[in-house]
């Protein structure tokens, strides 16, 4: 064992003998998956035992992975760089809030936006390329500056422009640090904060500060998009040009992102019948199998194969699971995941259970109240006719035939 297999086991040694009896045993599995995404080397697992409640649990690690990531972006530019220093997660976000204050109070202007507007409190920018929207609206829940996916950015720019608003007086992380004003072609106007919830009333609107801004925008709008505004004017012409658009961008979208796999494609490397197939290989090549088997509702073309489905290395999830868009000519944009069983089992529950506590179906219902409602009996009879329907109708699905005949009573029920 070298010394980094002994630091690792040391670090998880010391986790188990503070925390095990703080968490239950599949939330300890949940803290290790977590801490190994973030360090190979585990060095953030005793943090994580220390913040994390016992009582929200799921909660508190989608909070601790963002503290985490934006901690060893900014690590070396924080006054205390040693993550165990801090006492919880609102002190790494205080720590990082003051940080990200002391840079943004000059908002650096870069290719692919155009400044639109600034004076001592306010920078609008309108962001031209998704890689600006990204820069821009870092720190921000917009699906427009996700970096996963340049998707909703080009949706949004179809029939409109998108104006982010960066105060540079607001504490970051407040609701309205940023904002983002989507400019319709036809005069309308959609405001989204920070945590991208949409709002018509409060910040600024409605006071003379909003509408010099907005003065701005509209002459910035009527020089650069003119053509654009008229077109817009006229209700046929604007859903045509808008169908087209769409098309054009989604076609565009998908031979950007099948480029990315030309240089697998051009090796065959996913070919596992001449190839020994890395992880992702083998977990493309198990997502296709469903896709041919069942999965897909549209058939797949005959030119379309393993290498239509692009690896999401961006997308967190726990354990090795790992998820790819499928770019076929139909169903593009599903995305499938893949990994073993106990780890999708687990993604599987923990969404559920998010479902479950943002719809507050928790406090509504407790267990004894959903159990004294439930007719167990029902729901087992329920799935035993499922399965037995489906063992009976897609039985040479399931059993080989030569290795395993019927009998004879068998072949008489079938």
């Amino acid at each position: 064992m070298n010394l980094s297999q002994v630091l690792l086991e040391g670090r998880k040694d010391e986790f188990l003998s503070k925390y095990r009896k703080k968490f239950k045993p599949e939330d300890i599995k949940k803290i290790f998956l977590l801490s190994r995404d973030l360090s190979s080397n585990q060095k953030f697992l005793n943090f994580l035992g220390k913040v994390i409640s016992p009582e929200s649990v799921n909660e508190d690690l989608m909070n601790a992975k963002i503290a985490i990531e934006k901690f060893i972006k900014y690590q070396n530019n924080l006054e205390e760089k040693d993550i165990n220093q801090y006492d919880s997660l609102k002190d790494i976000s205080d720590a990082i809030s003051k940080h990200e204050n002391k840079v943004r109070r000059d908002v650096k202007e870069i290719d692919g936006a155009d400044v639109v507007y600034e004076d001592d409190r306010f920078t609008v920018v309108s962001p031209k390329t998704h890689e600006a929207s990204c820069y821009y609206g870092a720190g921000s829940k917009w699906c427009t500056a996700a970096k996963s996916s340049d998707a909703h950015f080009m949706s949004y720019n179809r029939d409109g422009k998108l104006f982010y608003f960066l105060d540079k007086k607001e504490k970051s992380g407040s609701r309205f640090y940023k904002v983002a004003m989507l400019q319709k072609y036809d005069g309308r106007q959609t405001f989204f904060d920070a945590p991208d919830q949409s709002f018509n009333s409060g910040w600024i609107l409605g006071t003379p500060e909003f509408d010099k801004i907005n003065n701005v925008i509209q002459r910035y709008m009527s020089t650069e998009y003119a053509d654009d505004i008229e077109l817009f004017k006229d209700e046929i012409k604007a859903k045509q040009e808008l169908q087209r658009r769409t098309r054009r961008d989604e076609r565009r979208r998908r031979e950007r992102l099948l480029r990315q796999m030309d240089d697998i494609r051009e090796r065959d490397a996913w070919n596992p019948e001449t190839n020994e197939l890395d992880d992702i290989g083998r977990k493309a090549n198990a997502v296709m199998s469903g896709l041919r088997n069942e999965w897909l509702v549209n058939e797949i073309g005959e030119d379309e194969d393993v290498y239509n489905l692009i690896p999401e290395t961006e997308s967190f999830y726990p354990g090795e699971i790992m998820a790819f868009k499928w770019m076929g000519e139909n169903e593009t944009d599903s995305e499938y995941i893949v990994g073993e069983w106990d780890d999708v089992y687990g993604l599987a529950k923990m969404r559920v259970t998010e479902l479950v506590d943002d719809m507050g179906l928790r406090e509504s219902f407790n267990d004894d109240f959903l159990m004294n409602h439930l007719d167990v009996d029902e729901v087992v009879r329920y799935f035993e006719s499922w399965y037995d329907d489906y063992v009976r109708d897609e039985w040479e699905d399931i059993f080989d035939s030569e290795d395993l005949p019927l009998s004879d009573e068998q072949k008489k029920r079938h």
